[in-house]
């Protein structure tokens, strides 16, 4: 999904230049990023240091690390969270790294996240990006047996997608991917290898060699796709929400009034309502009663605490469900009073 919504706030670290050299000779191109990487470190820009991030974890999903590229699409959104073209746009490679991995659960909660914030873009090439993002999603929630919602998806993804040629592709693609989901009969067999005979492994998009790199290894082994995240443990919560510990064990501080007010909300909705998400609405209820704002003002401070949240090792345990969010119902909620 590479396209130009790095807005040139005191110019680029990683020029096209750079880029295209780096892609066109790996290895050498991996330890010319990550020396962009370390110089952006050293001048001390987070957006400089965001957008380097993000180029090297392209260059290591094009070169098949994709456990390292998720962690730099992850750095990445971290460092540039106040800038919205890089936090939506991490937030969707995040998901197509994800989604290769077959880890389709995280994977859809990453574009459940990043498709709003999308929708509020108007840079160049936005609507190829939010085209692929639908796309990539409805294949998901195919895979993971939500038909519906999945139509729906590539509905979005069929209206976004004329007009820009690499979302066209991908749609084919994962078009085709997603009649594996439903049937391994000829027909869809023979549907997936014309899609792949019309697509060139050599396509220069990286997003549209991850659909072709999916349907290839669908035709092969059609349970490839359909790994689904395993539950995520017990999230301990502290009294007055003032501390979590995370299922790993780790002890996470909340520091501020905004934090603890959302976590606790989230909470008792858990405990109330398991599976009902809090929307925006009631977020913003919670966090900024009875203040008057515009719709949009209010749809930022709440992605924003969400982020914060989810930045402090949340990220897949609070998940995006249409215009809210909720804790996992797979998590183990526990008060220690």
């Amino acid at each position: 999904m590479l396209f130009g919504p790095w807005e040139r706030r005191g110019g680029s670290t990683c020029g096209d230049s750079l880029i295209e050299l780096s892609f066109a000779h790996l290895p050498r191109g991996a330890q010319i990023v990550d020396e962009v990487v370390e110089k952006a470190r050293r001048r001390g820009s987070s957006w400089h240091v965001a957008e380097a991030l993000y180029y090297r974890a392209a260059m290591r999903r094009a070169a098949g690390d994709l456990r390292a590229s998720l962690a730099d699409f992850d750095a990445a959104y971290a460092a540039g969270a106040d800038v919205r073209p890089a936090w939506a746009l991490t937030l969707a490679e995040s998901g197509v790294v994800l989604h290769e991995l077959g880890e389709l659960d995280r994977a859809i909660g990453r574009y459940e996240e990043a498709l709003p914030q999308l929708r509020e873009l108007h840079v160049p090439g936005v609507r190829q990006v939010r085209a692929m993002t639908h796309a990539f999603l409805g294949d998901a929630l195919a895979w993971v047996g939500n038909d519906a919602r999945a139509d729906v998806a590539f509905s979005e993804a069929r209206d976004l997608a004329p007009g820009a040629p690499h979302a066209e592709i991908v749609l084919e693609l994962l078009t085709a991917h997603r009649g594996l989901a439903r049937s391994h009969d000829g027909k869809a067999r023979e549907a997936a290898r014309r899609a792949l005979d019309g697509v060139p492994s050599s396509i220069p998009d990286d997003t549209a060699r991850v659909a072709r790199r999916m349907l290839e290894r669908a035709l092969v082994d059609p349970e490839a796709a359909a790994t689904s995240t395993p539950a995520a443990g017990e999230l301990v919560v502290g009294p007055q929400c003032r501390w979590i510990r995370l299922p790993p064990g780790e002890r996470i501080e909340l520091v501020g009034v905004l934090l603890r007010a959302f976590m606790g909300a989230l909470v008792e909705q858990r405990q109330k309502r398991r599976g009902e998400p809090l929307t925006i609405a009631d977020l913003l209820a919670v966090g900024w009663p009875g203040e008057r704002m515009q719709p949009r003002a209010g749809k930022l401070r709440v992605w924003n605490i969400i982020a914060r949240l989810r930045g402090l090792g949340l990220r897949d345990i609070l998940l995006t469900v249409d215009d809210g969010y909720r804790i996992d119902p797979r998590v183990t909620v526990r008060l220690d009073v």
